[in-house]
């Protein structure tokens, strides 16, 4: 920057350029935050990267690394400064849209590919999907989905298949 203005270094100054990048649910949660305080915006995205990033000094004495020091350099960059937590609701989706997104993301067509692959004798190395499926756990958010499906229709007797197949159970 000296160079480019013809500055000196004393002229200048010491300055440090700080970039984020917010898409989504979040940048609009912080837009709605700059627009309750629009003189505060220096102030927000400190607080924001207060709250979403942390240099710290190792300590081998202690195993959590959430008690470990906050750098020095990061504590006088950010200051006093407050932390930002941006509330951004967790959407609720159903198991009918977790159908929508098999179709519509893909992976319906992938199992598909691999199925063509089999009934071909192409796999190569590749698994079969039998096994893939074998492997398979559910999530713990879409084993809710199924247990309150088969609440829903009546099929309480299938919960404890479901549970076995859950990760973490």
């Amino acid at each position: 920057m000296c160079g480019k203005y013809n500055r000196t270094l004393d002229e200048v100054g010491s300055w440090k350029r700080t970039e984020m990048q917010l898409r989504d649910e979040k940048a609009h949660a912080f837009a709605m935050a700059f627009q309750e305080r629009p003189l505060e915006i220096g102030e927000l995205a400190f607080g924001l990267l207060a709250d979403n990033l942390r240099f710290v000094v190792a300590n081998r004495n202690e195993s959590n690394k959430s008690r470990w020091k906050t750098c020095r350099f990061w504590q006088r960059f950010l200051g006093a400064v407050e932390l930002l937590k941006l509330h951004v609701p967790t959407p609720h989706n159903s198991l009918e849209d977790t159908q929508q997104w098999l179709t519509e993301g893909g992976v319906i067509s992938a199992v598909k590919g691999f199925y063509f692959l089999e009934s071909h004798d192409a796999l190569g190395g590749l698994e079969r999907v039998g096994d893939m499926v074998d492997r398979a756990r559910y999530s713990t958010s879409l084993s809710s989905k199924l247990t309150a499906h088969l609440q829903r229709i009546d099929r309480t007797e299938l919960i404890p298949y479901v549970q076995y197949d859950t990760k973490n159970r």
